[in-house]
């Protein structure tokens, strides 16, 4: 198939294709369409089912199109090559172009990722975004054969360097713990007495400390000119984004902690906020006067 071939209908008739405007999923042609339909009812009905030739099907012309219509947007930032939706657009053929370029280098196996880097994205809900520059490699036996893997897979395959000096061995069954995405896991004794460790996984103390520094500033000096339901609004937002990303595992002594802090520093938000102290309604705990203005409770 070539690029942009008349035949591939999006669902939409009126609009040339792989232009700026982004299509459904629900609108894919009708080949793709089968062939997620078919791959979901194979998943499905056959859970231990291992697709081991799927790599052909990534280069098709017909997914790096509508996969272009998915993300080819015009206003949106760079990846980590600076190359932009706007700077294909402008070229002459730009989009048929680059897709025929990336279909070739997929196909011939020559195609090179760039570097990633971490970054991360501030979003409207405080939710954390970042590009995985960093991974585990999980094994009952530490052997040569691992890193004749990763010298072979990551490094010469995929043209990635591997910081030697960052890499180390992490042995959880002899107590050690690993800190990996925010998370610290290990193994802890039995909190019910029983013979058995469990695997606890909870928010690192690396991410207990940034959810401090940021709940510091949102009720710091520079915060008093807000409004108090506005300042009790941007710690919500913060704290549920922080609580639905650290949710995995065991976070409920984390989210007590973090509780606890953000009351003790809007009581002090509270107090700074005029020269004279607040005062809650007689008969109400700062607990309950916390909870009624919205202060979410962890």
């Amino acid at each position: 198939m070539q690029p942009l071939d008349p035949e591939v209908h999006y669902g939409i008739s009126d609009r040339s294709y792989l232009d700026r405007n982004a299509v459904q999923m629900d609108l894919l042609p009708d080949k793709l369409h089968q062939l997620r339909w078919k791959l979901h009812q194979k998943a499905k009905n056959e859970p231990k089912f291992r697709f081991y030739a799927l790599y052909d099907r990534v280069y098709r012309m017909d997914v790096l199109e509508a996969a272009w219509k998915h993300v080819g947007k015009r206003g949106k930032a760079c990846g980590i090559d600076g190359v932009r939706a706007e700077d294909i657009f402008e070229r002459e053929n730009g989009v048929e172009i680059f897709l025929a370029t990336i279909h070739d280098e997929l196909k011939s196996k020559s195609y090179r990722p760039s570097p990633v880097k971490r970054v991360y994205i501030p979003k409207a809900d405080a939710r954390l975004v970042r590009y995985a520059d960093d991974f585990v490699i999980m094994a009952r036996y530490q052997s040569a054969r691992i890193d004749e893997w990763i010298s072979h897979r990551l490094e010469d395959w995929l043209g990635l360097t591997i910081n030697r000096e960052k890499t180390s061995v992490v042995r959880l069954n002899q107590g050690e713990s690993l800190d990996f995405l925010g998370f610290t896991f290990r193994y802890d004794r039995d909190l019910y007495g029983g013979a058995n460790d469990y695997l606890n996984v909870i928010p690192s103390k690396k991410s207990l400390k940034k959810a401090r520094e940021a709940i510091r500033e949102k009720t710091g000096p520079k915060m008093c000119y807000k409004p108090t339901p506005a300042v009790v609004r941007d710690l919500n937002t913060y704290l549920k984004g922080w609580c639905g990303y650290f949710k995995y595992g065991y976070p409920s002594k984390g989210f007590r902690s973090i509780g606890h802090f953000t009351r003790a520093r809007m009581h002090r938000h509270l107090n700074r906020r005029s020269q004279r102290k607040y005062h809650r309604p007689k008969g109400m705990s700062t607990y309950d006067y916390l909870l009624k203005l919205g202060l979410l409770r962890l």
